[in-house]
């Protein structure tokens, strides 16, 4: 059944129009390959013309326009008119500058026809998500329409005509569309040239008949950002490096005589099961090849997405050891190395000398070192620094510090850093464990305003000194990765940081591919920041969120990060912020719980204070988390006596929990036994 072909929007064009094209730009006009007139064209430096021109077409055939500013000279070929017929039409040398790159999402169907409703809207799904994700990563707003089939992004860049934006453009869209395609849209890689038509928004969508289920429709712009700001081209060179690129290395299984790693890995090295990493996979190895002595998870071989090989050790000693390294170790330097077969000689065949070496033991890494009992004893417990005394937050290596949303999180990871930056005490009431400031590195990736939150909470608290060395990253380019620790190695050695604070985990990490296994994942990425901050001697706090699924209820407060204890198991430390069920949700009040290894775990009770922004210390119990109780019972009975039936009453808790809570205070020293049934407040609060 046909469907009713809507008309042409001459606001909607004039808009659109203006949005993209400054005035005075030189625009073609075309409808290419008309059944009765050929290629329509014109060239128009008058908007208002050109807008009147393209709604006359009204839906008997796709219109477009040029995407970028074209030659003034080629208004001469049909100045503010257009023409049928045309011979000539704009190349890509008629460019003057590239404006803009699209980003076209386009769903997956047969050739000249228009999408359906379901269709239409995955490719305005696909559009949104790479605009956030992009967004995430740094890169400005991009203008995100609606092609009447699917979706386009403009993202406004300022690069010359020449070959290399012509590959750098190719590259970027080849990397979003390796990241974002799948089998229902694809992001069009084609569309690089300079001399790119592309829909005129405002006019109709016309590809093969209009029918109910597969309509024209009108495509127009959806969202056009306040400011428009043009990406740096670095950013755009970062997102183009991940582009896939054609390689003989890519371990493809077959019997092709290709190099193939996990066999390689069987032969020479203890490699733990591959999992999922920037798309592409990743083996952590029990053991440094060129150390033994640098154990799980500290050393890894990766297959990028590309195809290409990788090796990182995350110690000094090995900083300058790659994958050619590896290679070579076990097979030799490339000159004299022989082509190995894609799996080993069948059972009786003799196996190249090299491949017998390697089977034999010769060039592993030394065996693990066994302990004896007499050793053992002698082993010492090694005492974990803090960084302030009697708060467990450890000076060197990862600390994970989670909660629900909203529950101060950000607030306390400031305030302890805004302690070690001015040399003072942490809520007025921990010392210090270092002689004056120490420099301190907070990278806000979760919030899009961080950079104006932070500021108020470091003005508000009490403005440092002009030197003070507090240092912020409101926005990294890059997510979790090799990146991200080579990143963050260079800023702690290069500042001398003593503390940094990442905010936030879930930011950074990036999205999980079906089928990885999450929490080796997550257990690996937090040990190598444990790792990365022990070796530097830095305190890197991590900030995360707290599940709040049923996976999580009945785990120790110290697991529930996520909904999976792995993460803790990674860190030398976990400081968890919670809001009190028993008060009102606007109650200032904190329980914070922190943990570290070789240090007793402190639980203690803050107080938001609007004013500062920041928290004042209330108290410190192994009772904290009955802090609502204590302000009950001191507002209830005063310093008069009490027992177990008046508590009772008092709470509307039964004669058994109200004994247990009872026995809880007492050991914290909340409240003391006079008399036999008979306790006391004894203060604190």
């Amino acid at each position: 059944m046909a469907s009713k072909t809507p008309r042409s929007d001459l606001q909607e064009i004039a808009r659109a129009l203006g949005a993209l094209h400054p005035a005075g730009d030189v625009i073609e006009m075309r409808v290419p390959k008309t059944e009765r007139e050929g290629t329509v064209s014109g060239y128009f430096d008058n908007q208002a013309e050109l807008a009147k021109q393209l709604a006359a077409r009204n839906g008997d055939a796709s219109v477009y326009t040029t995407m970028n500013p074209v030659v003034p000279s080629l208004l001469a070929r049909c100045a503010n008119r257009i023409k049928p017929r045309a011979r000539t039409t704009t190349s890509d040398k008629d460019i003057l500058r590239r404006r803009f790159i699209l980003g076209d999402c386009d769903p997956v169907r047969p050739a000249d026809i228009s999408s359906t409703d379901a269709e239409h809207a995955l490719g305005l799904e696909c559009a949104r998500t790479i605009r956030f994700e992009l967004s995430e990563e740094g890169l400005p707003q991009p203008i995100l329409a609606d092609s009447g089939n699917g979706a386009h992004l403009l993202w406004l860049v300022d690069l010359p005509n020449d070959d290399a934006s012509t590959e750098l453009v190719k590259a970027f869209l080849k990397a979003v569309a390796a990241r974002f395609n799948d089998a229902a849209v694809k992001v069009d890689e084609t569309v690089y040239n300079a001399a790119r038509i592309i829909k005129a928004y405002g006019t109709v969508a016309c590809k093969g008949d209009s029918t109910s289920t597969r309509p024209h429709r009108l495509s127009r712009l959806l969202d056009v950002p306040n400011v428009l700001l043009p990406v740096p081209r670095a950013l755009l060179e970062e997102i183009a490096a991940a582009a896939p690129k054609p390689t003989t290395g890519r371990n493809t299984g077959a019997r092709t005589g290709a190099f193939n790693l996990e066999s390689f890995l069987a032969r020479n090295l203890q490699a733990r099961e591959p999992v999922v990493h920037e798309g592409g996979r990743m083996w952590v190895l029990e053991s440094c090849p060129f150390n033994a002595e640098h154990v799980a998870p500290d050393a890894a071989v990766f297959e990028r997405a590309d195809g290409s090989f990788a090796f990182k050790c995350f110690h000094n000693s090995c900083a300058g050891k790659h994958w050619a390294d590896v290679r070579a170790l076990y097979d030799g330097p490339r000159r004299d190395r022989p082509a190995a077969p894609a799996f080993p000689p069948p059972e009786g065949e003799d196996a190249p000398p090299r491949e017998q070496a390697a089977r034999s033991g010769a060039g592993r890494p030394e065996p693990p070192k066994v302990l004896t009992y007499c050793e053992l004893k002698g082993v010492k417990t090694p005492m974990q620094r803090v960084l302030f005394d009697g708060y467990p937050l450890a000076a060197h290596g990862a600390t994970l510090l989670f909660g629900q949303s909203k529950a101060g999180k950000t607030v306390l990871a400031v305030q302890q850093a805004l302690a070690v930056a001015r040399g003072k005490h942490l809520f007025d009431y921990y010392t210090l464990n270092q002689p004056g400031t120490g420099a301190v590195l907070i990278v806000e990736q979760d919030d899009p305003g961080g950079a104006a939150g932070i500021r108020d909470l470091v003005e508000h608290s009490g403005a440092g000194p002009p030197d003070m060395p507090f240092f912020l990253v409101p926005k990294l380019p890059f997510g979790f990765g090799l990146a991200l620790l080579d990143w963050l190695e260079k800023q702690i050695t290069a500042r001398k940081l003593v503390m940094v604070v990442l905010d936030s985990y879930t930011a950074l990490r990036g999205p999980r591919p079906p089928g990885m296994d999450i929490v080796k994942a997550e257990q690996f990425e937090l040990a190598q920041l444990d790792e990365l901050g022990k070796r530097l001697e830095c305190c890197i706090v991590i900030i995360h969120h707290d599940s709040t699924g049923k996976a999580a209820r009945g785990l120790e407060w110290c697991q529930g990060a996520a909904g999976t204890f792995a993460m803790s198991m990674a860190t030398e430390g976990q400081i968890h912020v919670a809001r009190f069920a028993d008060l009102d949700i606007k109650a200032p009040e904190r329980l914070v719980r922190a943990r570290a290894r070789h240090a007793a775990d402190t639980h203690l009770v803050l107080r938001f204070r609007e004013k500062t922004e920041d928290y004042e210390f209330v108290l410190e119990s192994s009772a904290a988390a009955l802090y609502p109780l204590m302000k009950q019972i001191k507002a209830e009975f005063g310093k008069e006596a009490f027992g177990i039936k008046e508590l009772s009453q008092a709470t509307g808790a039964s004669r058994a929990t109200a004994f247990r809570q009872i026995d809880r205070l007492l050991s914290a020293g909340v409240i003391q036994k006079p008399g036999r049934g008979e306790y006391v407040f004894a203060g604190g609060i």
